[in-house]
């Protein structure tokens, strides 16, 4: 009998579940589902969920065309050694603010432009229609003009970060979950660069998270980041940071730069549009 293909699947009509472990599929299994995501409707919704044993990335898809082109991409990973699947826990890639990637960042940015990069209640709720208010950030400097603190958290980092969300109001921008006190570490400096220039970045960041059940491994991630210096209505400058999880920004191929969580984050810096 004709063992079954290793990549487990849940195909039906409403919704469709795919799981791809890399430390056990194999090229029949990936081309088995494969045949069965070419068989979809178009508008057919898709979890994928990409699996090592270093890490885990679980991806929405809205159709069987962009699922299709990960399976490929997981395909290829096959013969890559399990310890070169991932070179560094966090990057940061600089894009152009208005480059269109299929999300809601390039519209974000030209709202908050348009309103004079002011945080307005106009700006809060394009954001909120857009559904990207419950992933912002804001921060403010504290009363001594030293360093960022954090004024807002978006409750949809609650699920990713637990009781941090509502802890790190009014602490200093640094201050991180004790899970991942490093990517706490890296991602505020990229804070206090834009913050400082007075000039918005927007970066794609490929992250390594770990989640609340220590057990379980790291989630891979990535997301489609701006950061706008603003005005709040009070009239003190502070930091939006908006940011959206699109699949198939970043590769998950090997990266063969050097280690990208020790390079500072102005090396990071877009070239002006």
């Amino acid at each position: 009998m004709k063992p079954e293909p290793t990549p487990s699947r849940r195909i039906h009509r409403a919704v469709s579940r795919l799981v791809v472990d890399l430390e056990q599929a194999d090229v029949e299994g990936i081309e088995y589902l494969l045949h069965n995501v070419a068989r979809l409707p178009q508008a057919a919704p898709i979890s994928l969920l990409v699996s090592t044993a270093l890490w885990r990335m679980t991806e929405q898809h809205s159709g069987p065309v962009a699922v299709a082109a990960r399976l490929r991409e997981a395909a290829r990973l096959l013969s890559v050694p399990r310890g070169q699947l991932l070179h560094h826990p966090y990057a940061a890639k600089p894009i152009a603010l208005e480059t269109e990637v299929g999300n809601s960042i390039s519209t974000a940015y030209r709202c908050i432009a348009s309103n004079g990069f002011t945080l307005s209640g106009a700006v809060i709720r394009a954001l909120r229609r857009l559904d990207l208010w419950q992933r912002s950030l804001v921060l403010v400097p504290d009363k001594h003009e030293q360093m960022l603190i954090y004024r807002y958290i978006g409750h949809a980092h609650r699920k990713r970060f637990g009781d941090w969300t509502t802890e790190a109001i009014g602490r200093p921008f640094s201050y991180g979950d004790t899970a991942n006190p490093g990517y706490s570490q890296w991602v505020s400096r990229y804070y206090q660069l834009a913050f400082q220039n007075g000039t918005p970045v927007r970066h794609v960041v490929d992250s390594l998270i770990k989640p609340m059940r220590q057990t379980a491994p790291p989630d891979r991630t990535n997301y489609d980041r701006l950061l706008a210096p603003v005005r709040l209505l009070d009239g003190r400058g502070g930091l939006l940071v908006v940011s959206q999880v699109t699949p198939g920004l970043l590769p998950l191929a090997p990266c063969s730069a050097p280690d990208l969580a020790a390079v500072p984050p102005g090396s990071s810096r877009p070239a002006p549009d």
